[in-house]
């Protein structure tokens, strides 16, 4: 691990929640953009996706997001849902994978599941696409958030979203 990034996740570990975590968050995303590997860092990122401070919750989805790691998978999904179900096709076949995702349950909060949605479009791996189908589905989930996943399948699959989800029974007037 890099200086750089020992320095801004020992910086990260030492906040609780926003705005403290901000700055070593946005350190995080902009070491990993000038090609730092902050691997280290993830499973400490994706923590914050169950953080008590929906803030903090918001901003470790929009950095995951940002910064593209399918690692991040898992945890993401799992902050999206509206109800806790098993992911195992996001986990993959490698059982590491599922440490990123261990301590993070079903969010709350509908602007955290939100920008977790959005994280996994940005993201763009495919693995996420049966999680992202379900999510849009998902008629007890928020329309912000089933937008937001079809925007998600969108960006993953290459294609134009619908402008809204689908509402009951193929209803798309909603």
């Amino acid at each position: 691990m890099s200086d750089p990034v020992r320095a801004a996740l020992a910086r990260l570990l030492s906040t609780r929640e926003w705005p403290d975590d901000t700055d070593a968050m946005d350190a995080l995303l902009a070491l990993s953009r000038e090609g730092h590997d902050i691997g280290p860092a993830m499973p400490e990122l994706i923590r914050r996706l169950d953080s008590a401070d929906d803030f903090s919750s918001q901003h470790a989805a929009e950095v995951l997001g940002a910064v593209g790691d399918p690692r991040a998978i898992a945890g993401l999904a799992a902050a999206a849902q509206v109800a806790p179900h098993p992911l195992p096709e996001l986990l993959g076949p490698n059982p590491g994978e599922a440490m990123y995702a261990h301590a993070v349950v079903a969010h709350d909060e509908e602007n955290v599941r939100r920008h977790a949605v959005k994280a996994l479009g940005a993201i763009g791996d495919r693995r996420a696409l049966p999680f992202l189908r379900v999510c849009a589905a998902d008629e007890r989930e928020e329309d912000s958030i089933r937008a937001a996943a079809l925007n998600a399948i969108a960006r993953i699959e290459g294609t134009q979203a619908a402008a809204n989800p689908p509402g009951p029974a193929g209803d798309s007037s909603r």
